[in-house]
Order: structure tokens, then sequence, then C-alpha cells
């Protein structure tokens, strides 16, 4: 029993200075997995911003009124200026594409009807340590929000 104790217990003189290269690797490992973490929550960071993003340009977008039907009418015809959303989309687009965190947004608009709008907002969110993988440089998002003009 003696005998089974001290083997199992012993130190093997074999193995003298593989702590040496498992030290560095197990670093090397977790310095690998906290960037993956870093640009993980970049990507999903970005995915947020998008999304915020689509909803705020969907929500002033339907605030855009043609103001002719709005004043011509008891209010039952209203919809919203499809040419005043064109120039709030090319204004928003110019401020979003400011933002470091996206890169390539494009800003489209769709009318489901003639008192919806919906927005969609498609960027590219830039990896900080992944990029050094080919084929990572970054992740492609969008968002898609609808906003409808209600009229009390």
């Amino acid at each position: 029993m003696r005998d089974l104790f001290a083997r199992f217990w012993s130190r093997s003189h074999d193995e003298d200075g593989s702590v040496l290269v498992m030290v560095p690797a197990g670093f090397l490992v977790m310095i690998m997995l906290g960037a993956m973490a870093v640009d993980l929550s970049l990507a999903f960071a970005g995915e947020r911003r998008v999304a915020d993003l689509a909803a705020s340009i969907a929500n002033a977008a339907a605030s855009q009124v043609d103001d002719t039907v709005f004043y011509g009418t008891a209010g039952s015809d209203v919809q919203i200026d499809q040419g005043r959303v064109a120039i709030l989309l090319a204004a928003e687009q110019l401020l979003a594409e400011q933002d470091p965190a996206l890169v390539g947004v494009q800003v489209t608009a769709g009318f489901p009807d003639a008192l919806s709008v919906a927005v969609t907002v498609t960027a590219d969110v830039p990896y900080l340590f992944l990029d050094a993988i080919p084929g990572m440089g970054s992740r492609r998002v969008d968002a898609t929000s609808v906003a409808t003009l209600v009229i009390r």
C-alpha cells in the first residue's frame, strides 16, 4: 500500500520543466479568448447601435406629414411625405457615417402604406483583434424598424 501511495504522489523526474512550456501556452490561450470576447462584445454593441439608429430614424420619418394634404382636408387622407423622408434619410446617413463604430452605413426606407414607414439600416462593425485573421475584418449587421403615424 505504501508503494502504491508513493508511486502516485512522488514527483517524476522526466517531467521537469514541462510547466515552462504549459504556462506560456495557457497564457496565450487566455489572451486569445479575451480578444474574442472583446470583439464579440463590439459586434453586439454595433448591433444595438444599428437597431437604435433604425428605430429613431423610423420615428422621425413617420412624423414627416405631407402638409398640403394635412391642411387641405379634414385629416382623413393624411399621408407621409416621401420626399421629406428621403431628405431625412440622406441627412441621417451622413450623421451615421461619422460614427467610428460603424463602417459603410446604408439607410433605406419603404412605405408599407400611406401612414407607415419601414427603415432598414445596414452597416459593418469592424473587429478590433479578429481582423488579424484573414476574412474576419468586420461583421455585417442590419436592423429594420417600422413606425406608423397615428392621428388623434
